[in-house]
């Protein structure tokens, strides 16, 4: 059986126009040394952009991220009633990390006064 790839949510946080094309700045699932996470970039074909449209990728993505969150607590339920013990603690770190980056969603959707907020938590 063929493993499936993990999708982790993106959190959306900039976005510049340069000539032709969109340049979208976000934090994921990858961390420097010091914990932090990176900035990473993803390149649209496109010149026609908003912040509006950020924070549409951001709802989505939340709503991605909080289904994740969900299917790791179900994991953790499992592993907890199969006394899987060797992998529980590494499924509990993960949804820590995941937590923690629900916060940071939290945190941009205040910050940006998204109408948005409301509707998605």
């Amino acid at each position: 059986m063929k493993k499936k790839d993990i999708y982790h949510p993106k959190l959306y946080i900039d976005y510049k126009i340069d000539n032709d094309l969109t340049i979208l700045y976000f934090y994921s699932n990858k961390f420097k040394e010091n914990g932090d996470r990176y900035i990473e970039k993803e390149v649209l074909n496109r010149t026609n952009f908003s912040i509006n449209e950020i924070n549409k990728l951001n709802e989505n993505q939340f709503k991605e991220l909080k289904m994740y969150i969900l299917r790791q607590e179900k994991v953790i339920e499992a592993y907890k009633k199969n006394k899987i013990v060797n992998k529980l603690s590494i499924v509990k770190d993960s949804l820590s990390i995941m937590n923690q980056f629900k916060k940071m969603f939290d945190d941009w959707f205040i910050n940006n006064n998204s109408h948005l907020e409301k509707d998605i938590k």
